[in-house]
């Protein structure tokens, strides 16, 4: 989070009174928003109507915006319990409403697209309407001096560490992902994080970037 001096300098949906912090050494002043990669996890599930997206699937699969309604995505869970708010489904995000909800919240609406899900479970068709979520808010954000990576056809893959500007992603970069990269990973910076912790969504969860490096370079650990 912001310190309480920096919070008044930001645009905020809640000012906060002026504090005196003291002065502190530029260096030590942090005038941008963390980011988090956002985590989601595979369920055992089949798309229904596959057939009504073949068209669209290069569009959806890389966050590119679609200028039309598309039929409404059937989704089938396998397995017992209820669907969590966030599943990944192949290279699909699948979302519930209560996540869209605190996206409105946060205002984000600019940074995503929404199409509407049926999900069914064994039993039957699940009461609550979710969505599938593609990224349109694309960064150029990579640390190309800190970070590693090829380089194939313009587009920079198997980014491992990957290391941020974070002076490039304000308060409404809420969710965005990666733009000349392939890089499959939804970030949210730290706002959005806090929202959605507070919220305690259901399989909503985050890695910091370092973590998640680590990770990559040291799966077994």
């Amino acid at each position: 989070m912001l310190s309480p001096c920096l919070q008044n300098t930001q645009t905020s949906r809640h000012p906060t009174p002026s504090v005196n912090c003291g002065v502190n050494p530029p260096s030590k002043i942090r005038r941008y928003f963390l980011s988090y990669i956002l985590s989601t996890r595979s369920r055992d599930s089949d798309l229904l109507n596959f057939d009504d997206y073949k068209d669209y699937w290069r569009d959806l699969t890389l966050g590119n915006y679609i200028d039309e309604e598309l039929p409404v995505f059937q989704l089938r869970i396998l397995g017992k319990g209820v669907p969590p708010d966030i599943l990944q489904f192949g290279v699909l995000t699948v979302v519930s409403l209560k996540f869209v909800s605190i996206l409105k919240e946060l205002h984000a609406e600019h940074c995503v697209q929404l199409f509407p899900v049926d999900v069914y479970l064994k039993q039957g068709k699940w009461e609550e309407q979710h969505y599938v979520m593609t990224v349109t808010n694309k960064l150029d954000c990579i640390d190309l001096e800190k970070s590693k990576y090829e380089v194939i056809a313009d587009l920079y893959k198997d980014i491992c560490p990957l290391v941020l500007d974070e002076t490039k992603i304000t308060e409404n970069d809420c969710v965005f992902v990666l733009s000349s990269a392939i890089y499959s990973s939804i970030f949210m910076n730290d706002r959005a994080k806090e929202y959605f912790k507070k919220a305690k969504l259901k399989k909503v969860s985050f890695y910091e970037i370092d973590e998640w490096n680590s990770s990559i370079l040291n799966p077994h650990n």
